[in-house]
């Protein structure tokens, strides 16, 4: 699982949504509303009622959780499985409806009488007591002195209990679900002679693909720790993706044998170190001031300014800035843009913690599916045993084990980068033509900001710095023979060695094209072992040349073809009028024939 968005579990802003499913399962049969206590619809749910987005244009909810249960009986899910997991997503509803209030300073209490309905059809979903659900949500159970005490937590930390549980319960459930979809997905590879359990000698064994869809670099009137991470993602992407094309590039140049000088291209490492980079990167900066006590955003955001604004050491390219007339917002200078942060919400984003009472309330669960979603791990156990061994006599232990948001998904991000590394990637850039979603529409400015933010500008820029034009041989022959100078017939390469690099009489060909037309401006140029290579603008040169050539040609053509058809008409008009004369001349030679005639028998009749 990569980039889960954890906050949006409990915290959205409209007009934006939480997970589908919630919808989804509140669109359900009356039956199952039933069974789970879910009422009339999402509005009724606090997590969801704080957006006024409930529904999505053209896709209803109800269809839309059919398609979703269809899904998971396709891969291969259990009914009761199923129902697990619709029950695990119920809870988390429930729970963010189990109001509170304080009883006083140090000490609270669920809210009315509401509050209690859904916090006793949570404890019922879960497989526990109302009580005990009550206790995790608002004590502490902490051990002193080898003694076990327990702890009223004020509203606040309450809150931010019940928030906890409910985030997770999400992240548990989300990773069972993707951990089983893996699952039939390998099982499946395996059946097909692909997967762990294929025979050593398949040919496709322990290939996937793997799909990463993320949506691009982000920058709004109002910035969050949300828009962070996308941006923080899409850095570390961006340069991947530059990597990846000056890698293949390079590649290509060593396999043609083509001498070629470094390329340049922008890397971003110094604002992923900006970001990243412990002690002293923004994360690690948060992190820190989320074990603070009393840290707010003016705290956080003067520990920013001290770090980077006032100091040149943790960020020598001036990628971070101080906005002015501004006390808790900060700017980045990102490679697709600077975009500016506002840090009020980013401390409560950040905290993810893993509370010990609610591990150990959820692992006693009733309902076995709870249970064993939370059942330790490998890593877990050897952790617990370290502690025992090293004993917790004299010391309070810790009832709660931060996490950060922002950390984990730093980690997660490596991981992903680990695995893209390790893979051999395609990228697709999806474009979207104009914001009001019509067709022959095409804004030109908003696409040439998509096309900068998505990185192709740059990897245009990379490639165009080397040899961005190469054909293959016979390609190049075959487009180009024409420029060959008039008489040059030589074999234009039908080589039959279909284990040479290239054949050596296309080979040659190509060279002659090329030295044909150096004359006429074209420059930078190599040969490679099966490709020519041409530098920027030199495959327009040639097509211009080649455009040329067909064009005399076409005139010649031309010409003879209306020579020809002059000729022609004046043939037929000569004749016609050779005709015409000929039939002239015999009308008037008998009419002249005629006369004569005529005055010789008049002469007799006279005589």
């Amino acid at each position: 699982t990569y980039l889960l968005e954890r906050s949006r579990i409990v915290q959205i802003a409209s007009p934006e949504r939480s997970y589908h499913i919630f919808y989804q399962l509140c669109a359900a049969d009356e039956a199952q509303r039933a069974a789970l206590h879910l009422g009339a619809g999402p509005e009724e749910f606090a997590y969801l009622a704080r957006s006024e987005c409930m529904e999505l244009a053209g896709r209803g909810n109800a269809e839309e959780f059919a398609k979703t249960m269809e899904a998971m009986a396709v891969v291969g899910i259990p009914a009761a499985t199923q129902e697990a997991y619709l029950a695990a997503i119920a809870v988390v509803l429930h729970i963010g409806n189990v109001g509170l209030a304080a009883q006083d300073a140090d000490s609270t209490c669920v809210a009315d009488d509401a509050a209690e309905r859904h916090l006793g059809v949570a404890a019922a979903l879960l497989g526990c007591a109302p009580e005990a659900l009550r206790r995790a949500l608002l004590q502490r159970q902490m051990a002193v002195a080898g003694q076990s005490i327990e702890k009223q937590l004020s509203l606040q930390l309450a809150l931010d209990s019940r928030d906890a549980l409910a985030k997770c319960l999400y992240v548990r459930l989300f990773d069972r679900l993707v951990a089983d979809i893996n699952a039939t997905l390998h099982l499946g590879l395996a059946d097909a002679g692909v997967g762990a359990e294929a025979p050593a000698a398949a040919p496709g064994r322990g290939r996937k693909i793997g799909i990463l869809d993320i949506y691009g670099f982000e920058s709004f009137k109002h910035n969050s720790f949300e828009q962070f991470c996308i941006n923080f993602a899409n850095e570390k992407l961006q340069q991947n993706f530059n990597t990846h094309i000056f890698k293949m590039e390079q590649a290509e140049y060593e396999r043609e044998a083509i001498d070629w000088s470094y390329i340049t291209f922008d890397d971003n490492q110094d604002v992923l170190d900006l970001i990243e980079r412990r002690p002293q990167g923004i994360i690690s900066i948060l992190d820190d001031q989320c074990v603070v006590p009393k840290a707010n955003a003016d705290t956080l955001a003067e520990s920013l300014y001290k770090a980077f604004e006032r100091n040149t050491t943790n960020d020598p390219t001036d990628r971070f800035s101080k906005p002015k007339r501004s006390r808790t917002d900060f700017s980045v200078r990102h490679y697709a843009g600077t975009v500016t942060y506002s840090v009020e919400a980013f401390l409560d984003k950040n905290k993810d913690y893993t509370i010990e009472d609610h591990l150990r309330l959820l692992r006693g669960a009733g309902n076995a599916f709870i249970a064993d979603l939370f059942a330790p791990t490998a890593e877990e156990q050897r952790e617990q045993q370290q502690q025992q061994g090293q004993g917790q006599q004299g010391r309070a232990s810790r009832t709660n084990k931060f996490s950060s948001a922002g950390s984990n998904f730093r980690r997660d991000l490596q991981a992903l980068m680990v695995t893209i590394d390790a893979t051999e990637p395609n990228y697709v850039r999806c474009i979207k033509p104009n914001d009001a979603n019509r067709p022959a529409l095409f804004q030109e400015p908003n696409v040439l900001h998509q096309l900068r933010c998505g990185g192709v500008l740059e990897a245009v820029r990379i490639s165009c710095a080397g040899f961005p034009s190469r054909r293959l041989y016979a390609d190049f022959v075959d487009r180009f023979g024409l420029l060959l100078p008039r008489g040059d017939n030589s074999d234009r390469g039908n080589g039959t060695d279909a284990d040479d690099d290239a054949d050596s009489a296309t080979r040659a060909a190509a060279a002659r094209i090329l030295e044909a037309v150096a004359h006429k401006g074209l420059a930078g140029y190599q040969l490679g072992r099966s490709k020519v290579f041409l530098r920027a603008g030199q495959m327009a040169l040639l097509d211009k040349l080649r455009t040329d050539v067909l064009t005399a040609a076409a005139r010649r053509v031309q010409a003879q073809l209306r020579r020809f058809l002059a000729q022609r008409r004046y043939d037929r008009l000569r004749c016609a009028a050779l005709t015409v004369q000929a039939a002239s001349r015999g009308w008037q030679a008998r009419r002249l024939a005629a006369a004569l005639r005529e005055e010789a028998a008049a002469v007799v009749l006279q005589a």
